[in-house]
């Protein structure tokens, strides 16, 4: 199914820090650090309306299968870290919207998710928007990527995250790009592969300006 990409939304910033207060809530001794990673954490940047968390844990071994809070384990393929996804679930209120016709949801783009920006990332958006409160406003799917905190401070997503957070110019050449890969129908396997010429250019220069080795962004 086609990638759809919206416009920057203030919101987003918000319904990330109430997701990782979940987690943090339901596993106080469990994550080291929880950010928010991804397009949605970047002012101005249009994204697939996905919100992407990474955390860091001492070992991988001591992550539960089942984290709760609506997140399942996804086998993506991808070396050292795990990978949760949590699909909206249908509003409750008696004041929401047609749950088959939510006014920002967008389809499911069950397409295998794997990493947020860079690395071979497979894109998805599964499940639309889910309501979270009375007054409106709709929870966005979240993805959750759990590595080890040995790694934490190389990781490119955050890497290119405060990448392009300092550099304008770089940030509207993405997203443009993305806007003309998801104009152009691709599914996730092709938008994911069409910017990853770009992302790697930009996580070269982001690893650059910290003095760390290049490493291929395409996670196999």
């Amino acid at each position: 199914m086609v990638i759809h990409i919206d416009e920057y939304d203030p919101a987003w910033p918000a319904q990330a820090r109430a997701v990782i207060a979940e987690l943090q809530a339901a596993h106080p001794a469990l994550f080291k650090a929880v950010e928010h990673v991804g397009s949605t954490a970047i002012p101005g940047l249009p994204a697939k309306p996905v919100i992407d968390l990474m955390t860091a844990v001492d070992t991988l071994e001591a992550v539960p299968a089942t984290l709760g809070q609506g997140f399942t384990l996804i086998e993506t393929g991808m070396p050292d870290r795990y990978f949760y996804r949590r699909d909206p679930t249908p509003p409750t209120s008696t004041n929401a919207p047609d749950p088959a016709d939510p006014p920002t949801a967008h389809p499911a783009e069950p397409d295998g998710a794997r990493e947020s920006e860079p690395g071979g990332a497979r894109e998805s958006e599964p499940g639309g928007a889910r309501e979270i409160s009375a007054g409106g406003g709709w929870e966005l799917p979240v993805h959750l990527h759990v590595v080890t905190w040995a790694s934490w401070e190389t990781r490119n997503e955050r890497l290119l995250r405060d990448f392009l957070l300092r550099h304008a110019d770089e940030r509207a050449e993405y997203g443009r790009l993305k806007q003309r890969l998801a104009a152009a129908g691709l599914d996730g396997d092709g938008y994911t592969r069409g910017k990853t010429a770009l992302i790697q250019r930009l996580v070269d220069a982001a690893r650059d300006e910290r003095g760390l080795p290049r490493v291929p962004v395409w996670e196999e």
